[in-house]
């Protein structure tokens, strides 16, 4: 999920975004020209992501050629 207003008011090309640096550890994106502010994520999500790595990494979902 992202914030829908954007941090900077300018059009920011890809050089721009993988140089920026605000001195934070804000995590944003690149939408069409703009950087947006990435929303910090639910422990809901976050136990729901440890649960799918945990349930994939099982030798039962694994498939080796």
């Amino acid at each position: 999920m992202t914030q829908t207003t954007s941090s900077t008011s300018t059009f920011m090309t890809m050089e721009d975004y993988l140089a920026y640096n605000d001195g934070t550890d804000t995590r944003y994106e690149l939408v069409d020209g703009e950087l947006v502010k990435l929303l910090i994520e639910s422990q809901v999500n976050l136990n729901i992501a440890k649960y799918l790595l945990f349930e994939l990494s099982q030798p039962s979902f694994l498939v080796f050629g």
